[in-house]
């Protein structure tokens, strides 16, 4: 892990992603695997691997924040990328219905845009299956871009923090890049505090803006 933070990165989100599409099997129900057993085992997985990314955020920080003041930064951004999984779940969640992946029950025959959960047959009648291997194929394929294109912005080791640490201090402040910054923080914070409480209430959690499907 410390001799290329940015090869670790890259390949925690290629075993996320792998991991993510193991949910075909249980979608197609293969080898009987749609059981709650083998599911949940995905998940847990799937978050063990995401969990390499965090603790790369501690050692970026360790190296690049000021004395005294790495708990503070550190916490910090442990809140933003909390908050950012949120929001990335959400738009995860929207993204079902442009592949008609919505669930929905006594669908009355029209599934044109929903995925009937009622029983296992009209699940498999709807689609089910297939659409929801193109959906985890184009969510996944969305990560492995996303990870390819922004891993350039952690430092590949120590010594790069502190080139960059450097760098950082030669060029000075800049008020442009603060705002920037704060902005992008703050918007990413309050939209998650505000989902999360919505998300408790029953009758807000179905909101389009958090994910639901529409009240």
């Amino acid at each position: 892990i410390n001799n290329n933070w940015r090869i670790t990165q890259v390949v925690s989100c290629f075993i996320a992603a792998g991991l993510g599409l193991v949910w075909i099997a249980p979608y197609y129900n293969e080898g009987g695997t749609r059981d709650p057993w083998f599911t949940i085992f995905i998940d847990l997985d799937t978050t063990f691997a995401q969990g390499l990314s965090q603790v790369l955020y501690s050692m970026a920080v360790i190296e690049l924040a000021k004395p005294g003041q790495e708990a503070t930064t550190y916490e910090l951004l442990v809140t933003v990328g909390n908050s950012a999984i949120l929001v990335n779940g959400i738009v995860a969640t929207q993204l079902l219905t442009a592949f008609n992946g919505v669930t929905c029950e006594d669908s009355g025959g029209d599934t044109s845009s929903c995925v009937d959960t009622t029983t296992a047959d009209s699940y498999v009648d709807s689609d089910g299956p297939a659409r929801f291997t193109k959906y985890t194929l184009v969510l996944n394929a969305i990560s492995v871009i996303m990870v390819s294109v922004f891993v350039r912005f952690l430092p590949r080791t120590k010594e790069e923090c502190q080139e960059w640490k450097e760098l950082g201090e030669q060029l000075g402040t800049s008020t442009n890049r603060g705002r920037l910054t704060l902005a992008m923080v703050t918007v990413v914070i309050i939209y998650g505090i505000t989902a999360a409480i919505l998300l408790v209430d029953i009758d807000t959690a179905c909101l389009e803006e958090v994910g639901g499907t529409g009240c």
